[in-house]
């Protein structure tokens, strides 16, 4: 194992490594920095390639011979090579969706790449609002009452409001937490309701992006949703808005340190 791609972010530290002819991955919350560093110190590294927030952080105190690589840069490239890993059938042109604490939307091709369009919603809005609504700060945990709820007594619907038919389906979301002063839903009730909320941001700013940079293939990476099933639910329930089904990279919490890997 003679190099690495270290992705070093706000919560998580993200390994890449090549062993076997075949790319490893290991993570590591940034609170276990020091195991992370003692598996580190387990091996002789030729090469280390660092990206992420806490990139500087890492060179400067423990990896001084190691090289950086921007952030959109390492996400982009890894992103790149994991969908054709795990989609070798698709065209090279994609959108990027990488779902971290934020979200940042990325045109990406065979040899080049682009940030085209960024928002605040993301990993960060459902913690912070997981905490608020629920008083729950784990994320696994905040994930598993999330697949347990049920938003339709926390969300009004278009149903909610029109009797009638006015050509919208009537399960549609008319208003997120419309029900708000009456709320008597459970814990779970208002997690699925608050990933319902941001399922639906960040397709309706998907659709737009690739509306405007005409891009058929929409592809979803980053930690908030590689490992997070019931907001890959609520996104995949939105299929029918784009001409080709929405994608999922299988490790693609881990398009940085791939992407740094790559770089060296």
């Amino acid at each position: 194992m003679a190099k690495i791609g270290i992705d070093a972010g706000g919560s998580m530290i993200k390994l890449a490594f090549e062993q076997n002819g075949r790319i490893h991955f290991r993570k590591y919350p940034n609170a276990q920095t020091d195991t992370a560093l003692k598996w580190l110190k387990l091996f002789e590294w030729n090469d280390i390639a660092l990206t992420g927030s806490k990139a500087a952080y890492l060179k400067q105190a423990f990896f001084p011979n190691a090289s950086i690589l921007p952030e959109f840069d390492a996400v982009c490239t890894g992103a790149r090579w994991l969908k054709d890993r795990d989609y070798p059938h698709i065209n090279d042109e994609f959108l990027l969706v990488n779902v971290g604490t934020g979200t940042s939307w990325f045109k990406v091709s065979k040899k080049s790449h682009s940030r085209v369009l960024g928002s605040g919603i993301g990993g960060g809005t459902i913690m912070g609002l997981a905490e608020l609504l629920t008083g729950v700060q784990d994320f696994a945990k905040i994930t598993e009452l999330a697949s347990k709820g049920s938003k339709n007594k926390i969300d009004v619907l278009v149903k909610d409001l029109y009797e009638e038919d006015i050509g919208i389906n009537g399960s549609l979301t008319a208003s997120n937490f419309g029900y708000g002063n009456t709320l008597d839903g459970s814990k779970e009730d208002k997690l699925s309701s608050l990933f319902q909320m941001t399922a639906e941001t960040i397709v309706l700013l998907s659709q737009q992006a690739g509306t405007i940079h005409q891009i058929d293939q929409i592809i979803y990476a980053g930690g908030a949703v590689s490992v997070n099933m019931p907001l890959q639910k609520s996104i995949s329930s939105f299929d029918y808005l784009f001409p080709k089904s929405q994608l999922f990279l299988q490790d693609g919490q881990f398009c940085g340190a791939c992407g740094a890997l790559l770089s060296v």
